[in-house]
């Protein structure tokens, strides 16, 4: 795993990637095959560098041209839940989950842990909620999200709100700058998750 220096973006895609295939059975019915699990992709240009930014930089992306190697990123700009902004107590997984639906304990009683659209990882694998959810009495409960899980979650494993992170890969073209006459240095990662 390489280690990258903070990205400062001067704007950003970011997005789900889905390879279903959708078939039609002799009814008329049409049924979506997945091809292969969603994967989350995107593309950065970071804010242009010079000096000893653009030397750790240079570094990096040299690396991370081996498609051997990968990084960890959160989505460019998240700055957690809004739960784990104020403090929330440290969540884990409720049991053994696969699917789109987690069951969670741990949480602050009654409090509402996650909204739609908010981000976690859980398990290696990142996540968005689809659906607002709040703990019960006890702290416990459930969040829906997407893509489904690609392995079960272990019984206890913690979930990370306030900085989650997926692991990454640079696709073609890769390794590569461009250079200014005023040696600045710009840099653009694009990437796909890789598991």
């Amino acid at each position: 795993m390489i280690t990258i220096p903070d990205i400062v973006a001067r704007g950003q895609q970011f997005g789900l990637e889905r390879q279903d295939e959708m078939l039609q059975t002799f009814t008329g019915r049409e049924i979506a095959i997945q091809q292969r699990p969603a994967f989350w992709s995107f593309t950065i240009p970071v804010v242009p560098r010079s000096g000893t930014e653009a030397k750790q930089w240079r570094a990096v992306m040299v690396q991370l041209a081996n498609p051997a190697n990968s990084f960890e990123a959160t989505p460019p700009g998240y700055r957690g839940t809004l739960y784990s902004q104020q403090g929330g107590s440290a969540i884990s997984a409720d049991g053994a989950n696969l699917g789109t639906e987690l069951a969670y304990n741990g949480a602050d009683a009654s409090a509402q842990v996650f909204r739609a659209g908010e981000y976690f990882s859980v398990n290696g694998e990142l996540k968005i909620a689809t659906a607002d959810s709040t703990a019960d009495g006890s702290g416990a409960g459930t969040v829906e999200f997407e893509p489904a899980l690609r392995n079960p979650t272990p019984d206890g494993d913690p979930i990370e709100t306030l900085a989650p992170v997926a692991s990454f890969r640079l696709v073609a073209p890769a390794g590569g700058w461009s250079l200014s006459p005023n040696r600045i240095h710009s840099f653009t990662l694009n990437a796909v998750e890789t598991y």
